[in-house]
């Protein structure tokens, strides 16, 4: 896995680093997937979920938006638990700011 399978590479920055609880769940709907009233996936979870969990809470904590499908508050806690997801993240730059740069770091990452 690599950052260029991100459900998220593609999609507009705004909706990770918003701060209302409409554009919140609609993030974590390309981190975790969604699923119909059966429990069926319609939209599968993220393949780099664990992956870019892990590096935005332990190896670049990231302060602002949604990154493998928690908030800022969510992967702090986790962080404050040290529950470790247990994939290996790829060569990783670390991020400057939210949203704008967003894109161009994933796209760096993905060309890696």
């Amino acid at each position: 896995m690599d950052w260029k399978d991100a459900e998220c590479l593609n999609v507009d920055t705004e909706l990770f680093f918003g701060t209302g609880n409409y554009q919140i769940a609609e993030a974590r709907k390309y981190c975790l997937g969604t699923k119909d009233k059966n429990g069926d996936y319609v939209d599968k979870p993220c393949k780099i979920r664990e992956m870019c969990l892990k590096y935005a809470t332990f190896d670049h904590p990231q302060l602002f938006g949604v990154w493998g499908g928690l908030s800022v508050d969510q992967r702090k806690a986790l962080r404050n638990r040290g529950s470790k997801p247990t994939s290996k993240p790829g060569r990783n730059k670390k991020m400057v700011s939210p949203c704008t740069r967003f894109t161009n770091h994933l796209k760096i990452l993905a060309s890696k």
